[in-house]
């Protein structure tokens, strides 16, 4: 899905993540062309900073396109600013200039790591109907067929939109294993 939403997006989109193993699919397959147009804490574990930098880097660059990739604890911990965000007019073509624009995407995506050590299902709300009770456009993504048709509706929003996407719990995040011991050995 990340790979698709790539090819999709303008060159100078700024993305950012928040903390957790999902962070790993946008370093891998979703290039930044530019620089600081990837926000991230990488290994500090910031829940919650990839919806505040997605808002702050909407706010300095409102004419660029900024989308968010937050698991789905991480999204849960910041969900409130999507009402913030609707009643104070955000991100809509006739809102206030002084007012903070918010990113086009959102797209949380359910952590795979929790499940691994857990097989308890997490008994996450549906975050699409979730953005649609508050107001936003809202999108499930629940298999790999679905990912064009979901991604273009998205992105052809013109206000908040989420997207959530729901992923295989075994599913392995890419990893270099390589620079990941180097880095653990200090």
């Amino acid at each position: 899905m990340i790979k698709q939403l790539a090819g999709k997006v303008p060159e100078d989109t700024i993305v950012s993540v928040g903390a957790g193993m999902h962070l790993l699919y946008p370093m891998a397959y979703m290039p930044c062309r530019h620089p600081l147009t990837y926000l991230s804490t990488v290994n500090f574990g910031s829940m919650g900073f990839g919806l505040a930098a997605a808002m702050a880097a909407k706010t300095v660059y409102p004419e660029r396109t900024v989308v968010a990739v937050l698991g789905d604890g991480d999204f849960m911990m910041t969900m409130q600013d999507l009402e913030t965000a609707l009643r104070e007019g955000i991100n809509h073509q006739d809102r206030d200039p002084q007012r903070l624009p918010l990113p086009r995407a959102e797209l949380p995506a359910e952590a795979p790591v929790r499940r691994a050590h857990n097989r308890h299902e997490h008994n996450n709300p549906d975050f699409a109907q979730l953005a649609r009770c508050f107001g936003a456009a809202g999108y499930r993504l629940d298999s790999p067929e679905q990912v064009d048709r979901v991604l273009d509706a998205a992105l052809a929003e013109k206000g908040l939109t989420v997207v959530d996407v729901l992923i295989d719990p075994d599913d392995v995040p890419p990893m270099n294993a390589e620079a990941t011991l180097r880095m653990s050995a200090g």
